[in-house]
């Protein structure tokens, strides 16, 4: 990492551009001293992360680790909102310029999230001026990374949810709202500490992780719906079924493919990530790598095409069961032939 950094500053000397080599020669290599070799020093170590292989990977509560060093700047004088305002507004504008770093061309999201706001670890508000200033900064860019999630609650301040509406009538389709009063219970529930589960971040769509401390491969495999209706139609009306009987082969195929998921991935070996193990707390304190030594390892197994299974199954209640405007045989031979 550091080796490519430095090849990064002797370029930026020979184009003449001083200021940003003295900051590569700093930064990641020290910690920053301000807020704009914050933001650099996070920008090279996120690109890093896709470089080594690692995709879909979030910011995570970027308001919090990133406020000391902004607030350090405001109070000293070095920096005033505006400025800093200006500064993230690069940042984020950096964000939409790397798409040959990911995997394919326009294949889905890239997972650029960042969360802002909720509570810390002993549940008190977590919001900050950095807060307000990120969705400010994106509303004025207007540009599709990163995607914003915003942790909110019944104690959410009026004026924060105000600002987000304002982004959210951009029509970019953030910020993503997550209600702590539910997603908190609901991690504790699940076997996590509570100081934990209040630091919860968004991987990269909604999925919920702990910074630093899990190893959650949250898009491994998925149930598909479609799949389970589409064989429950064929058998279930080829047997004379009514929809009772439809809608109880729906459930054991879906439930026999839970069961086929679960052998897939219960003892998944993962490939050793030395990058991402140095930057998770735990690993560092066990010296494990982070395929072995995370305290949280969660997969999530997803439900794909749950709205169209839903309007077949509502279709053929009315159509076939209801009105009798379309008879069993017409139907499976229209699905065979895909309604040619």
């Amino acid at each position: 990492v550091l080796g490519l950094v430095r090849r990064y500053a002797v370029e930026a000397r020979h184009q003449g551009r001083r200021d940003l080599a003295e900051m590569l020669e700093r930064v990641p290599a020290f910690t920053p001293r301000t807020f704009l070799e914050a933001l650099q020093s996070l920008r090279i170590l996120h690109s890093i992360t896709y470089l080594s292989g690692h995709y879909q990977v979030g910011f995570g509560r970027f308001d919090q680790y990133m406020w000391p060093y902004l607030k350090a700047d405001l109070d000293s004088g070095r920096l005033t909102l505006d400025q800093a305002s200006d500064q993230l507004a690069e940042f984020f504008i950096t964000l939409n310029k790397d798409s040959d770093l990911y995997p394919g061309i326009q294949q889905g999201d890239n997972g650029q999230t960042i969360t802002l706001g909720g509570v810390d670890r002993e549940g008190n508000s977590a919001v900050n001026k950095l807060t307000f200033l990120c969705l400010q900064a994106s509303r004025d860019v207007c540009m599709i990374d990163p995607k914003i999630n915003l942790r909110i609650s019944a104690n959410t301040d009026l004026d924060l949810l105000s600002m987000a509406t304002e982004l959210t009538r951009k029509g970019l389709g953030f910020p993503q709202y997550s209600n702590d009063d539910v997603v908190i219970p609901g991690l504790v529930a699940h076997g996590y500490r509570l100081e934990d589960a209040r630091e919860y971040a968004v991987a990269a769509c909604w999925e919920f992780i702990i910074p630093g401390k899990g190893m959650d491969v949250v898009n491994i495999g998925a149930v598909s719906f479609p799949a389970a209706v589409d064989k429950a139609i064929r058998d279930g009306l080829a047997a004379g079924e009514e929809m009772q009987g439809i809608l109880r082969r729906v459930r054991m195929d879906i439930d026999q493919q839970v069961k086929h998921l679960a052998a897939d991935y219960e003892n998944l070996l993962l490939p050793p990530a030395p990058y991402l193990s140095v930057l998770m707390s735990d690993c560092l304190d066990q010296a494990k790598d982070l395929s072995v030594g995370a305290q949280y390892n969660n997969f999530g197994i997803h439900g794909a095409g749950s709205a169209n299974s839903a309007d077949a199954l509502a279709a053929i209640q009315e159509l076939v069961f209801t009105e009798g405007s379309v008879t069993r045989t017409d139907l499976i031979k229209a699905l065979d032939s895909d309604f040619l």
